[in-house]
């Protein structure tokens, strides 16, 4: 999977200089995003004990994303707004779903390492892989 995913990471990549970085607002937002995409595709590369690092970078970066819309949307919902405006607009209400969908989960990864709230075993934290090479208890008493 790493061998498709790479190559439209790195093109996805390399067209990020062709966005408007002159403007100030936009440079956070898109900086972000390039630390999700490196971060994700570091993940794909590196062995598991450090990708799960790269991964928890990931899900901080969802989480910071999907937390700025959500305050974006709460500040601009405060300043005065028309009566006649359009139900198409987003809404506080609206950017709270991907915050408690996404973001939520995104946290607690990004903190925890893991996924749910139950402690994890005292085992090794990269057992979870399968490494195709590793030789089984039964290949190890043939030898």
């Amino acid at each position: 999977m790493r061998w498709i995913l790479t190559p439209v990471l790195l093109l996805f990549l390399a067209s990020m200089p062709l966005y408007n970085w002159d403007k100030p607002a936009a440079r956070g937002p898109l900086l972000v995003i390039v630390l999700l995409t490196l971060a994700f595709m570091l993940g794909l590369w590196l062995p598991p004990r450090i990708a799960r690092y790269a991964y928890r970078i990931a899900a901080g970066c969802v989480f910071v994303i999907v937390a700025a819309c959500f305050l974006f949307e709460a500040f601009r919902w405060i300043a005065p707004t028309r009566l006649n405006e359009s139900k198409g607009k987003g809404s506080p209400r609206d950017a709270l779903t991907p915050l408690i969908i996404f973001g939520g989960p995104a946290l607690a990864y990004a903190l925890l390492g893991r996924a749910t709230w139950r402690q994890a075993d005292e085992e090794d934290p990269a057992a979870c892989y399968d490494d195709p090479e590793a030789p089984t208890e039964d290949e190890d008493h043939i030898i």
